[in-house]
């Protein structure tokens, strides 16, 4: 099955009436269990979806991949692109290690 969506900034959308008959099994597959030990007894699911009436948004790292949900392969095709670089100001103060530089070609002056 191919699921199609849209690439953002910071998520994979997924119109929901469009596979409204996978929406349910998506939303189980992004509920994560936590590791159960003497600890962790109480500690509810975690939730890495996030929805509204009309999308579902999965994390945007899905996008162009397979996972397999009940015997299902699902590829997940990115449709569209709406993600735009944020330009940051960084100032590196350190010196890249030798095997570093020789990895990437990169040397500071």
């Amino acid at each position: 099955m191919k699921i199609n969506g849209v690439l953002t900034n910071s998520n994979f959308c997924i119109r929901k009436n469009k596979y409204e008959g996978i929406i349910n099994n998506l939303k189980e597959y992004f509920t994560v269990e936590h590791a159960k030990n003497l600890f962790d007894m109480d500690k509810e699911p975690m939730i890495v979806y996030k929805e509204d009436d009309e999308y579902l948004y999965i994390p945007k790292f899905i996008a162009n991949t397979d996972i397999i949900i009940n015997g299902l392969t699902i590829h997940f095709k990115c449709k569209n692109t709406f993600y735009y670089p944020k330009e940051i100001n960084l100032t590196f103060n350190k010196v890249l290690r030798e095997d570093i530089e020789k990895l990437t070609g990169f040397k500071f002056k």
